[in-house]
This record gives C-alpha cells, structure tokens and sequence, in this order.
C-alpha cells in the first residue's frame, strides 16, 4: 500500500493552519482503538437492516461455508509513517476480523483504530480461494487516507491441490500498482485455543510501482476447508514522493486467531 498525493495535499494545509495556531497537541493524539466489542456492535447493528444473500449452492456443496461473526486475533505490532513529520502506532493486544458471507465466498474486514481498517472480497472460483478487491483505510495526522485495489486477473489467495505452487497478479489502485506473486509454502498445525487446526501456509508479495515504490509481504495460515484466517503475518516498507518530501510507511504485525467461534 501506500498513501495517496490527493489525500496528503489537502492534510499538508491542514497541518499548516494547525501548527500556525498551536494545535500540534491535536495532531499528535493517538487515534481511537476500535475494541471487539465496538466491531460486535457494528456488525450486530449491520445484521439487524442487511439480509445476506444466498449463498451459491454449487459452492456450498464444494466447500465449507465460514461461519459469520466477529472474530478475535491476538495482535502484536506496529505502523508509522516517517518524512518531514513522525508518527507511530502501536496495535492494541486485541482486534477484530468481521466475516460476511457472500454469493461466492466471504467479504472480512479488520478494525484496529479509528478510519485504520483492511476490507478484503474473497470468492472461491472453481477450487482457488481467489481476492478481487482490496480496501485499505490509514489515518496519520488526522488526515484519512483510503484506497482502493482492483486484482486483474483476480489474485489467488488460496490454491487448489492441483494448481501451481507460484501465481501473479496485478492489483491497481488510483496512483499505485501493485504487481503480487503468491506461493504456496506448506502445511502447519497451530492451535487455537484447545482445538489443533491443519492450516495451509501461503505468501503473497506486492512490489509497489506507479507513484510508490517498496515491497509488502504477507503470510497467511488459512483453513483449507473455508479459508479462516487462523494466523497472518505482514511487513510493509512502502515509500512515497509529496510535496513535503519522502513519506515512508513501515508496518510490522502479527495477528493469531483467540478462538474458532466468532461472536454475533
């Protein structure tokens, strides 16, 4: 990922009137964590005015449908952005991924901070776990940033048994291109509580080009049944030009799933 031209003009004039007026203080509070709890309600309050769709019944009969709900991932990490100006975040010890089930597969959602969330749209095509679209929201300096990637071809998140063990992509959003490849690496049992998982072991690497330059590595511990995340691990070193100089964004983190029954 990296953070977009548009959104750091409009927060450089932002940032400009508030320090002229010595309001760095308010700039520099840390941004409201956003609790299980708050990502329970958000989805309880969602559920109680959408009605989910059916779920293809082609899929259903080829692979387990993933339970719906809130999920808690025991987390360790950290963001920051360095330039001109600094400023770091780090992860609470919990967060929460909300899973919605979908025609084709499931949309899941991870809440950290306020305006700081990963939404991902995951559908299965014939046995591939594919990703079709990527959501990322960042908030440094209180200036929001959100971008948006389209995956053309669709990116493979998890493959079948019979495909290649090495696949790319091409994920582009508004200013960035992001040129994936993804491998498969193996097999791990993690447990989760009390209950020992068989999870499937795969990385996916984005080289950013366009107007940002860096690289971004995930490694995902899926259940191969459904695709659950039962472990994620990403580092991001995503540089970018602004008007203000160099902006270089770095993440580090770990998410490991606290229990296989989500809350609803």
């Amino acid at each position: 990922m990296g953070l977009s031209r548009r959104g750091w003009l409009g927060g450089i004039v932002i940032i400009a009137v508030l320090l002229a007026c010595g309001g760095w203080w308010w700039i520099s509070l840390d941004p409201s964590v956003v609790s299980v709890n708050d990502a329970l309600n958000d989805y309880r309050a969602r559920a109680s005015t959408t009605m989910a769709g059916p779920t293809d019944a082609g899929l259903s009969a080829r692979h387990a449908v993933i339970p719906e709900g809130v999920y808690t991932y025991i987390t360790n990490g950290r963001e920051a952005l360095d330039g001109p100006l600094t400023e770091s975040h780090i992860y609470p010890a919990e967060s929460a991924i909300t899973i919605t089930a979908s025609k084709c597969g499931f949309d899941w959602r991870w809440d950290v901070f306020e305006r700081r969330s990963d939404t991902n749209i995951w559908c299965w095509i014939n046995d591939d776990l594919t990703e079709s679209q990527s959501t990322t929201d960042h908030i440094f300096f209180k200036v929001h940033d959100k971008r948006t990637f389209i995956c053309e071809p669709v990116a493979v998140v998890l493959p079948s048994p019979t495909s290649t063990t090495s696949m790319t992509s091409i994920c582009t959003g508004a200013d960035t291109v992001n040129s994936r490849t993804a491998k498969l690496v193996g097999k791990e049992s993690l447990l989760v509580g009390k209950d020992v998982v068989d999870t499937v072991i795969v990385t996916a690497t984005d080289v950013a080009g366009k107007k940002s330059s860096g690289i971004s590595t995930v490694t995902l511990w899926l259940r191969p049944s459904d695709g659950l995340i039962i472990k994620m691990h990403r580092v991001a070193d995503i540089k970018n030009d602004s008007i203000i100089g160099a902006i270089h964004y770095t993440e580090d983190i770990t998410l490991t799933l606290a229990s296989l029954t989500p809350q609803k």
